[in-house]
């Protein structure tokens, strides 16, 4: 273990008894005033929360400048997040996601993404690159999975797509689009 990623352990776990303690004083109604609840009671800047599967492999992986906690409603705004999901048992390349907002809620079980989100994994051996953009997404990290309702603008394989609603599993790299489905072959120059 490098000393960063010791560092990086002990300021989880300190951060994580702040939280425990704070969360005991509110629900003893001791001495934190319940007015107070809708304040950050924490943040972290040049944040990098890696976590790992029960092999030890990476899962999933979360940046941002600036990380924002709320007590009430267990929720964290994020500044320019930068999701990475790992695809445990494939050779595939992670994929990225990029917004310019973005919220987790309940720790990271949901991730709200807003303003020029950009879903994208690279080309891998079995797979073609693939990039999908559009307004706002949410990202569900334990199943893998991102949905939107927004329109939504898909490059392929020369292939531009574009939608109003998407679902993408990006376990298996299958993608729903759900309406108004519109696509374009525009072949490279070779």
């Amino acid at each position: 273990m490098t000393a960063k990623q010791y560092l990086s352990t002990i300021f989880l776990l300190a951060t994580g008894c702040i939280l425990t303690w704070v969360l005991q004083n509110i629900l003893e109604n001791r001495s934190i005033p319940l007015a107070n609840i809708n304040n950050p009671d924490s943040y972290m800047t040049g944040v990098t929360a890696t976590r790992l599967n029960l092999k030890g492999q990476l899962q999933d992986e979360l940046r941002s400048p600036l990380m924002i906690h709320y007590l009430k409603d267990d929720k964290t705004d994020l500044t320019t997040p930068h999701f990475i999901i790992y695809n445990e048992g494939t050779d595939n390349p992670p994929w990225n996601v990029y917004a310019n907002y973005g919220q987790a809620q309940h720790g990271v079980d949901t991730i709200q993404l807003w303003d020029n989100v950009k879903l994208q994994q690279p080309a891998g051996p079995q797979n073609a690159a693939i990039t999908m953009v559009t307004s706002a997404m949410t990202i569900y990290p334990q199943p893998q999975t991102a949905v939107t309702n927004q329109p939504v603008k898909v490059w392929q394989l020369g292939s531009v797509v574009n939608s109003v609603g998407l679902k993408a599993n990006m376990k298996t790299g299958e993608i729903d689009l759900l309406s108004q489905a519109r696509g374009k072959y525009q072949p490279t120059a070779q």
